[in-house]
């Protein structure tokens, strides 16, 4: 169905729920409505206003969301969740019980207006894509399918805390932005997020019959009981300190979307899975899901930042047209999706795959098992000289000393500054950094190597501390003399214990609960394992190019420095019967 450049019609209304909470939704009706048809329904639930006051836009006018959704010929519902933007209510954690069934209740709302043919689905990239996918947990039979992109799978081990790490301006500077939204500060806005958008907005749009802003005033009265982590401060050390804390002292605890298997298998929505193999922990949470949840599920995995807005390529810069562009995205997302909610299409069976793109060799591939079948694990040894080897080294007490320094870091435009705002992803050239790493470096390869899935690294390493931290790099090595980013891992060693508990899910490694009961610090010179994945990676490596990994001990652009005080000092062991070692996963 299409009815691009007809004209949209736009509407607000607050929409009431079981408990008098009152949520503002902005609706866009396309073309269709207006000559008597009945349309399918896509909606956003979102934390970052469903719609605001502008200035005069500039030249030429961005398209919006629902004029976008409405060219497609279906209608566009942009939710505020309870506690922001100009719906009522408070919000004491992040995606609380009671906005998932609000979720359900609009879209018992949506699918029984009269333009609806009483098919829904939901979309939506980032928190709107983690919304869209807990819209399943209320299983309403209105609810068809959902194109969930960019989504925090376990917000603690892929996104927060990799590793267990604390990942202290992504925290900060999402909780701060969030609470300036829920308080309608434009001027806090402003200077805590460089976001285009915000250089038009005056504030939250109110909703339509709100003509003296008194609801709005209400509303933002109520977000002032929100709770925020920004406020409590402290370093969060286990998993079971992330949460929200009452005014009343009583800690909230915030189910990541993994905790929500039951529900959504019991749904069974078909769903489009969207990641980056640079963006955060996305690919990882996305291949987690496919591999653990019974549900139909196509997982797309690209070379893209947070969001596929902009190009995020090993081999490539930023500046270089994303692929597909977004309009081709949204193009596949409502073919996905139309599938469900046109009513000629509505009983198609949903495929589960798993779609993604080798960088290097540029070429997408697909696979309906993953790991994919042809992908073997092949072992890598540290030797002497910084040397890295596919058979043993030789079995003597060797190992390599590194003294930590907490003055290098990954850069300003990685994997882990994409996730607040969809900012470039760009690694330069390393070698200047891999000076202050401690390296080991292949020979050259002979032939083009395939790298797909996550690597896994087994440290044997001794300390002078009881705690710090382990960030291990994957990079190639050029002719020319170039170090090339693929991906990293890291392990904070209090974590290091390998849980025997049954994982909540597919977890392509070594399982750590991060967990205050598995805690076990390093003994100070006492030889340890640290075992732990990298995140994952599609990368073809060209022949005559060296395989290398790097390893850090802090990492001053993106973490928490472990320990607070004092300067370790590593010994990296690298024989028998402490062999040092990573296993790449290579395709046959």
């Amino acid at each position: 169905m299409s009815s691009e450049g007809a004209q949209s019609l736009q509407r607000s209304v607050y929409v009431t729920m079981r408990d008098s909470v009152r949520i503002a939704v902005e609706l866009w009706l396309p073309a269709e409505v207006v000559q008597g048809e009945k349309v399918g329904t896509i909606a956003w639930f979102t934390r970052y206003w469903r719609a605001s006051i502008t200035a005069e836009e500039p030249s030429p006018p961005r398209m919006s969301l629902g004029e976008r959704v409405n060219s497609a010929g279906y209608a566009f519902a942009h939710v505020d969740v309870r506690g922001s933007g100009a719906s009522f209510g408070k919000r004491l954690v992040e995606y609380p019980d009671e906005e998932v069934w609000d979720s359900g209740e609009i879209i018992d709302w949506l699918s029984k207006q009269d333009w609806s043919n009483g098919r829904v689905a939901t979309d939506g990239i980032s928190y709107t894509g983690n919304t869209a996918e807990l819209a399943a947990v209320p299983n309403h039979p209105a609810l068809r399918a959902t194109t969930p992109r960019f989504t925090d799978f376990d917000n603690y081990a892929q996104i927060h805390f990799p590793g267990g790490l604390q990942s202290t301006k992504y925290l900060t500077a999402w909780g701060d932005f969030v609470k300036a939204l829920d308080r309608n500060d434009v001027s806090a806005l402003r200077t805590i997020a460089n976001m285009p958008n915000l250089t038009q907005t005056q504030g939250i749009k109110p909703v339509e019959r709100d003509e003296d802003r008194s609801l709005l005033r209400e509303a933002l009265v109520q977000h002032l009981d929100n709770v925020y982590f920004v406020d409590h401060g402290g370093e969060w050390l286990y998993r079971n300190d992330l949460g929200g804390v009452a005014r009343t002292g009583e800690w909230i605890p915030r189910r990541p979307l993994f905790t929500y298997r039951k529900e959504i298998e019991a749904a069974h929505l078909p769903m489009m899975h969207w990641a980056g193999w640079l963006d955060s922990g996305t690919a990882d949470g996305a291949l987690a899901r496919f591999a653990t949840f019974d549900a139909p599920n196509v997982t797309l995995i690209g070379p893209w930042n947070h969001g596929a807005l902009r190009t995020a390529h090993v081999y490539e810069t930023p500046s270089k047209p994303v692929e597909p562009s977004v309009d081709e995205q949204w193009q596949e997302v409502f073919a996905f999706l139309g599938r469900y909610l046109d009513e000629a299409s509505a009983h198609e069976s949903a495929p589960r795959c798993v779609r993604y793109f080798t960088m290097g060799e540029d070429r997408w591939k697909t696979t309906d098992v993953w790991p994919p079948e042809n992908i073997e694990y092949r072992t890598h040894y540290f030797s002497g000289d910084q040397h890295l080897v596919p058979t043993h080294p030789r079995p003597t007490d060797e190992f390599d000393v590194y003294a930590v320094k907490f003055s290098v870091g990954s850069g300003k435009s990685t994997r882990w500054t994409t996730s607040f705002g969809g900012t470039d992803v760009h690694y330069p050239d390393r070698g200047e950094v891999d000076r202050q790493l401690l390296c080991y470096t292949s020979a050259p390869l002979e032939e083009d190597l395939e790298i797909t899935g996550h690597p896994i690294v087994r440290l044997f390493a001794s300390s002078t501390h009881e705690d710090g931290a382990f960030i291990v790099y994957l990079e190639t090595l050029a002719p020319d003399g170039k170090v090339v980013y693929l991906t990293e891992g890291m392990l904070r060693a209090i974590h290091r214990k390998i849980s025997r508990e049954p994982p909540p899910y597919e977890t392509f490694g070594p399982y750590h609960s991060y967990l205050s009961k598995d805690a076990m610090p390093l003994v100070p010179g006492e030889v340890a394992e640290l075992a732990f994945k990298l995140f994952p990676t599609s990368v073809r490596i060209p022949a005559g190019h060296a395989i290398r990994v790097a390893i850090a001990g802090h990492d001053k652009d993106t973490f928490v420095r472990v320990p607070a005080r004092g300067r370790p000092f590593i010994n990296l062991h690298r024989s028998d019967p402490h062999l040092s070692r990573i296993e790449l996963p290579v395709a046959r």
